[in-house]
Formats: C-alpha cells, sequence, structure tokens
C-alpha cells in the first residue's frame, strides 16, 4: 500500500449565540455575540486531537438617519496538535481587504474591522410576479480593517499585525442578498478590487 495523506476527521461543535440586531441583512442597530468550541479527532491519518476556540462579536450603531456605525472583532484560537493544513488565512473580502485571499496563515487569527455604511437613497419598492412586493437599496461603505495571524506568542507582536482600508458599493436585492464590490489599500500601496 502506498502512504495517503487523506485523514477523516469527527469534529463536534457546540455554539452559543446572541444576536440583538435590528435586522440580519441590513442591521442599523444592536450587536451580535457568538461564542463556540469544538473539539476534532482525528480518526484516519497522522495527528490526534486538537481543539479550537472562537469569539464573534459584531456591534451597530445608527449616527443618522442614512448613517450606521459597524464595529467587527472575531478571535480563533487553536490548542493541541493540530495538522499543518488546518491554518487561518488573513486577507481577502472576509478578513482583511487590501490584500489576496488568504495570503498570511497562522494557526491563530484575530480580526477587527470598523465600518460606515452611508445610504443616499430610500429603498426602492416594485411588484414582482409570483414575488409580491420587492425592495432595492443600496449603500456606500468607508471602512478600516486590521488583523493579525500567529502560530507562538512571539509571534504576536506589532510587526506581524496587518491594516487596510478602503470603500465599498452594496446593493441589497429582493432575495434578501447582499451584492458587495470593495476597494481595499494596503500600506504596499497596492489596491484589490473584491466581488462577493
Amino acid at each position: 500500500d502506498e502512504p495517503s495523506d487523506h485523514e477523516i476527521l469527527v469534529t463536534p461543535l457546540l455554539g452559543l449565540r446572541f444576536d440583538r440586531r435590528d435586522s440580519r441583512i441590513r442591521p442599523s442597530e444592536g450587536y451580535l455575540v457568538f461564542v463556540s468550541g469544538q473539539t476534532s479527532r482525528i480518526v484516519t491519518g497522522e495527528g490526534s486531537t486538537y481543539y479550537r476556540v472562537t469569539g464573534d462579536t459584531r456591534y451597530f450603531h445608527p449616527l443618522n438617519d442614512a448613517t450606521v456605525l459597524g464595529l467587527y472583532s472575531n478571535l480563533s484560537y487553536q490548542f493541541g496538535k493540530y495538522p499543518e493544513y488546518i491554518r487561518f488565512g488573513l486577507g481577502g473580502s472576509g478578513t482583511l481587504r487590501g490584500y489576496s485571499d488568504g495570503v498570511f496563515r497562522g494557526a491563530h487569527r484575530w480580526i477587527q474591522t470598523a465600518e460606515v455604511r452611508i445610504s443616499p437613497l430610500p429603498q426602492w419598492f416594485f411588484r414582482v410576479p409570483f414575488a409580491g412586493l420587492v425592495d432595492v437599496s443600496v449603500a456606500m461603505v468607508l471602512f478600516a480593517d486590521g488583523g493579525i495571524v500567529w502560530n507562538n506568542e512571539r509571534d504576536f507582536n506589532s510587526a506581524n499585525y496587518r491594516g487596510g482600508f478602503g470603500c465599498g458599493f452594496r446593493i441589497y436585492s429582493p432575495l434578501q442578498d447582499v451584492i458587495r464590490f470593495d476597494l481595499g489599500y494596503n500600506r504596499r500601496g497596492t489596491i484589490h478590487p473584491y466581488f462577493s
């Protein structure tokens, strides 16, 4: 038999979620707190058991009728002999805008975001066959992202902390979803576009 890199993991997860936002898609006030812990047992392959703890907080505050401040922080930390391929990525639209997807990798990750969302136009309402009355709205955003990934205590320092900032555009669709376009800028002077 040839050696295989395939592994089978069993991963139960337990989490607590407190959601006090006024809207899931386009919140203008309230907060979300999510805390979870998971155990991953490698059933076949190299390695043994490792653990992950994650804390996620989001806070929204209206500055006026058309402007909302959003703050976000996410910390994920792994314990035990986790496999090398299970590393957190930092960079990209979901973590650190201004860099390529997952360009920085590490065993632990902490991300922070501040975003100002401005909705200059009122919602548009129109009727669609079979769907009824639907609405579409648009918003502009200004954001600043920061984050760090690290493997041990000595890597957790200001030299490894990365930041980016930029602006973007949102379309809130009748399908209760968000179409996003962002331009992120990093300290090297590089601009990265993101569409999701």
